[in-house]
């Protein structure tokens, strides 16, 4: 069956012989390249948006109040459903360009959450695993507190959120006087992070 269909970027009818309409949104693969270089660019705008709204620059590591994984790493929207990427390949990609592929971005800092460019090293999938095994992060995962390397509270800290939260402040208003997001305070209130510490009933 023919049928015919406007080119979704140069509005343009032609004559689409696939029985889905949908299979074929575009008149040419020029007018398809054209619309794929454009989605990039709209998605690197939505990136650098969400990167700037959420990123608390320092004279040392940065800051992050944006999403963070369960690995402590930082995510960032990058615009659209599900797509999303780390924040530190984000950083580089934002302040030095494309990432080549099957390269790696490595910490020099070892803060997961950290994006200073300065911070910052491109690398191999080798170099990252070597760079793991000399900073001893595969023993990481197990450490508490301050001593994992991910850790951006002090347990002081996290001591005097968890009194605030039962004292009945919000995550909002935790997350302004710490300088972080509501869903940092929210994991420390349900106990996924900083579980071991307590306080006082």
């Amino acid at each position: 069956m023919i049928l015919k269909v406007n080119c979704q970027l140069c509005k343009v009818d032609f004559l689409n012989n696939h029985k889905d309409r949908y299979k074929k949104k575009y008149c040419s693969s020029a007018c398809h390249h054209e619309s794929m270089r454009a989605n990039k660019q709209d998605i690197s705008i939505k990136m650098k948006r969400d990167y700037e709204s959420n990123v608390v620059k320092s004279d040392g590591c940065w800051g992050w109040n944006g999403m963070i994984r369960k690995d402590g790493y930082g995510v960032i929207n990058a615009g659209g459903h599900n797509n999303k990427i780390l924040l530190h390949r984000a950083s580089w990609m934002i302040h030095f360009g494309e990432i080549p592929k099957k390269m790696f971005i490595l910490h020099k800092c070892d803060n997961h959450i950290c994006s200073a460019p300065s911070h910052l090293f491109i690398g191999t999938q080798q170099d990252n695993v070597t760079d793991m095994i000399s900073k001893g992060r595969r023993k990481q995962a197990c450490l508490k507190g301050e001593r994992n390397g991910s850790a951006t509270i002090t347990e002081q800290q996290a001591k005097e959120i968890k009194i605030l939260l039962k004292d009945g402040l919000n995550g909002v208003q935790i997350g302004k006087i710490f300088n972080k997001s509501r869903c940092f305070i929210s994991k420390i209130k349900t106990g996924k992070t900083w579980k071991h510490i307590k306080i006082e009933e």
